[in-house]
């Protein structure tokens, strides 16, 4: 399940993001003869960076969001929780390729376009940060604010894809989510603690039989699993509970009558 969502994800990531920064050394005079309010808000320095996150924690911000908002299912609000949210994910220690596309420099002013070469395992958002000047201007005066912010934002061709494919990623991301919990339910209620160590001996062996005929045959036959469980001294009907149990809580399923496969 996890390998269906990350592929579909990868076709979605840019090889590369190209982005833009400049500052401005003088914030310009605003005009103020004016009956009604304006507001202007002059950029002094405006930058754009990419950050990475590595793909395991890409899926578990995903895995939050679907968990949070699984029954409103809005597109939206589903790409503003992922540009919020990045920044407790992003690996901060992984250096970027980068190269100079143009650049411009004046007495008043530089400009920069960069190319980021993306790595092989990371999902990319661009940083923007901005520092400035907000100007409000009525007829009672002037109102001088300064500003600095840093927001996030993914990449057109990322964005694209996650809005394009947000159905299925959500539904993916939410079968993930729901084996997940299904093993956790199995450990805490047919393994039980520590010290059922008899029936957690007898569940990994049935497992490493169902995992060993599957890669033999295709999928692991009832007659097969109880003939290999008996020759390890387990019981028919131990083995036919716990192939109930199991497949009960998600971690194998029937491809075809009496024929098992692990999740």
């Amino acid at each position: 399940m996890i390998t269906n969502v990350v592929n579909l994800i990868k076709g979605f990531i840019p090889e590369e993001v190209i982005v833009r920064e400049y500052t401005r050394k003088k914030i310009y005079n605003i005009p103020d003869q004016t009956d009604h309010l304006h507001i202007y808000r002059l950029l002094e320095e405006y930058r754009e960076s990419v950050v990475l996150v590595r793909m395991e924690e890409f899926l578990e911000l995903l895995g939050d969001i679907v968990a949070e908002y699984y029954n409103s299912r809005d597109v939206e609000r589903f790409i503003r929780e992922l540009e919020d949210r990045v920044d407790s994910h992003i690996d901060k220690n992984v250096r970027l390729n980068i190269v100079v596309l143009r650049e411009v420099k004046d007495k008043e002013y530089t400009e920069r376009i960069v190319r980021y070469n993306i790595p092989e395992g990371y999902v990319p958002f661009i940083e923007i940060y901005e520092k400035g000047l907000t100007e409000e201007i009525c007829r009672s005066g002037k109102k001088k604010t300064e500003f600095e912010s840093t927001m996030f934002r993914l990449p057109v061709q990322l964005y694209e894809g996650l809005v394009t494919k947000f159905d299925e990623i959500f539904s993916l991301v939410s079968k993930m989510l729901e084996q997940e919990e299904n093993e956790k339910a199995f450990n805490e209620v047919i393994l039980g603690s520590n010290k059922d160590n008899k029936k957690r001996e007898a569940m990994m062996k049935c497992l490493k039989i169902i995992e060993e005929l599957e890669k033999a045959k295709g999928c692991a036959k009832l007659n097969d699993i109880i003939k290999r469980a008996m020759e390890e001294k387990l019981q028919e009907l131990e083995v036919r509970k716990l192939l109930r149990d199991m497949e009960k809580y998600g971690i194998i399923y029937e491809s075809k009558p009496d024929c098992y496969r692990r999740v």
